[in-house]
């Protein structure tokens, strides 16, 4: 964790290249799909709240829908049924108005694997 959080601050120093950008949202999603997936939802919700906040800035509206799902996956984790509900709700509805139904689908069958620009590992796999 301390070095994810190094690594996130250390591309602050790199803000004005997109790719800088784009690492920082993908660690941010991966480490919060690490976390998820060992029931660490309260901690995994403070890297996704960030992920919300980051995506927001930079407009990333896809970005923006693959940390809704995360939401919802930590909303389900801790017993939040419902805010999960409308949190998965909220991202689909973001993706079908992009026409992106491989999203859509992604949200409904395998959440953890929704957008990742870097790709999405899955550690349990391997």
């Amino acid at each position: 964790m301390s070095l994810t959080n190094k690594a996130l601050a250390d591309l602050q120093e790199y803000k004005s290249f997109q790719e800088a950008d784009d690492l920082r949202l993908s660690i941010l999603s991966n480490i919060a799909c690490i976390l998820i997936d060992n029931g660490q939802y309260k901690r995994a919700m403070v890297y996704v709240d960030h992920l919300i906040t980051e995506s927001k800035k930079e407009y990333q509206i896809i970005v923006l829908g693959a940390a809704l799902v995360r939401k919802g996956m930590c909303l389900k984790g801790d017993g939040f049924s419902e805010d999960s509900e409308n949190a998965f709700n909220s991202a689909i509805e973001m993706f079908e108005i992009m026409d992106r139904e491989d999203y859509v689908e992604g949200t409904r069958k395998n959440p953890k694997a929704v957008y990742n620009p870097y790709g999405y590992v899955d550690l349990k796999s391997n």
